[in-house]
């Protein structure tokens, strides 16, 4: 009787995971790509800045749909750090860490529910503005300025595979996100690059312990039987 009570236990721990994480789920349904980053309840998003390989100076920052700046998540604060700052240190040219930034290397956001918003970078370079230019398309007049899931390529060398890196989830592991400094540019995706991670929900989580405990208690079982 104890084993059958165990086992109960054990199968009702996994389908109330499975319940939790599925409903979720549904209810983190999101648009993260080129044609926008929107949720469907409130979502707070962890930001790391990874690297920038480019002479602007550069900010990324988080805009609405009418493409106004709500809030900063990283600034440059010089070309690149001080051992790269120019073009004869082949993939490492303008190579700029953490170190370069105004400010620390993380930073979040909470999206509300409903909101379409876009990521945005400002820069200049020598002393001249650059464009904003934007991870939502269409603000750019249709030019995809940033790839998702990827780095992008190789400094200076145009990269083929940006139609393919359009959109992403943000509900597993990080997500690269980065940019193509200008309209005009190179094409290597590689200016300005962050990753994204949304925090998961308390639902979330307490589906996770629920599983654990459900599972543990079935190894000890186990254990106990073969001892």
């Amino acid at each position: 009787m104890k084993t059958i009570d165990l086992t109960k236990v054990t199968l009702a721990a996994a389908a109330a995971l499975t319940a939790m994480l599925s409903i979720t789920t549904s209810a983190n349904a999101a648009t993260f790509g080129t044609t926008g980053i929107s949720f469907d309840q409130d979502t707070t998003v962890n930001f790391t800045f990874l690297k920038s390989q480019g002479a602007a100076i550069s900010s990324l920052g988080v805009y609405n749909a009418n493409q106004v700046l709500l809030k900063s998540l990283f600034t440059k604060a010089n070309t690149a750090d001080a051992g790269y700052q120019g073009n004869s240190y082949g993939t490492n040219s303008w190579l700029g860490t953490a170190t370069n930034l105004v400010g620390s290397a993380t930073a979040s956001f909470t999206f509300l529910a409903n909101q379409v918003y876009s990521l945005g970078l400002t820069s200049t370079l020598w002393g001249s503005s650059i464009p904003t230019v934007f991870s939502t398309s269409s603000h750019n007049g249709g030019s995809q300025q940033v790839v998702f899931n990827s780095t992008g390529g190789s400094e200076g060398v145009n990269y083929d595979s940006a139609g393919s890196q359009t959109s992403a989830s943000p509900f597993g592991a990080p997500v690269a996100i980065s940019f193509e400094d200008t309209l005009w540019g190179d094409g290597d995706y590689n200016d300005f690059t962050v990753s994204a991670q949304a925090v998961p929900e308390p639902i979330t989580m307490v589906g996770m312990a629920l599983g654990a405990g459900g599972m543990a208690i079935a190894r000890r079982r186990r254990n106990r039987k073969i001892a």
